[in-house]
């Protein structure tokens, strides 16, 4: 079966846009997941998978690296990239797919603060990837080896990308990936528990990203019980990904959910 329609620019523009509107994923804000680190801490094969945001950021003391492997990589730029770049044609239904939806006198008045961000990369077959984010909603999950070597006040100077300080509204939804040895640190040592560096580090991250109006903790651990039906849930926030969805777990609700393995009770949204 051939990989490529060559005759596909012959259909008529209606047949073109509705496949190009069925191409796309639903509107739901996307999950762009990057390794963070500092200079000191990426080996040379995570500074060859390095993102390029702009010629300034090689020179930062702190790096985007794409994650391992993209088996294991949730994150919808795998997906949306290409339909951003492909042309003309799938760049407008992306923008329009995802766009803020804007009354017709205030479409001439848009800022840059809701505008697209873009970079590129390196993959993992040595093929250049570029990709798109839309910074005032999507969810940026970082993660970090070590939170406490991260100088959050940095962040927003040295990662362009969203970056209020180029322009943008902030990357107003970030994210760590929870790790069960973090509840086990904090459970050793409570209810002195805030003399940690681990808790004193996210203290920083909270006080230092002033532009992010929301900090989550993502736990891979939990699950949605199958037997919750759709009109029980409470889904106040989610972010799409790779095959699943990011929901807020709420305290009220902790009842709705299972931990795949029973180490620690932290955690603050879902990854099923």
């Amino acid at each position: 079966m051939a990989a490529t329609f060559h005759q596909f620019g012959d259909l008529p523009f209606e047949l073109r846009d509705q496949i190009w509107n069925l191409a796309v994923r639903p509107a739901c804000p996307g999950t762009h997941v990057f390794k963070l680190s500092n200079r000191e801490e990426a080996g040379a094969l995570d500074k060859m998978r390095q993102m390029v945001l702009d010629e300034d950021h090689a020179y930062a003391d702190h790096q985007l690296i794409i994650p391992d492997s993209n088996e294991s990589n949730i994150s919808t730029y795998l997906i949306d990239g290409g339909l951003w770049t492909a042309c003309k044609e799938s760049r407008r239904v992306m923008e329009r797919r995802f766009s803020p939806v804007q009354k017709p006198e205030h479409r001439k008045l848009r800022l840059e603060e809701d505008a697209s961000a873009t970079g590129y990369f390196v993959g993992h077959h040595g093929v250049p990837h570029y990709f798109t984010v839309l910074p005032h909603r999507d969810l940026f999950l970082f993660q970090v080896q070590d939170p406490t070597i991260i100088n959050w006040n940095h962040i927003g100077f040295e990662i362009p990308l969203g970056s209020s300080v180029r322009g943008y509204q902030g990357r107003l939804n970030i994210a760590i990936e929870y790790k069960s040895e973090w509840g086990l640190q904090v459970g050793k040592v409570y209810p002195h528990h805030e003399d940690l560096d681990l808790v004193y580090a996210f203290i920083r991250m909270a006080i230092d990203t002033t532009t992010s109006y929301n900090i989550w903790l993502v736990d891979h651990n939990l699950r949605r019980k199958c037997d919750i039906s759709a009109s029980e849930r409470d889904e106040p926030v989610s972010f799409s990904a790779r095959g699943q969805r990011l929901v807020e777990v709420q305290l009220h609700h902790q009842d709705q959910w299972d931990m795949l393995k029973m180490k620690d009770r932290a955690g603050s949204m879902d990854s099923g």
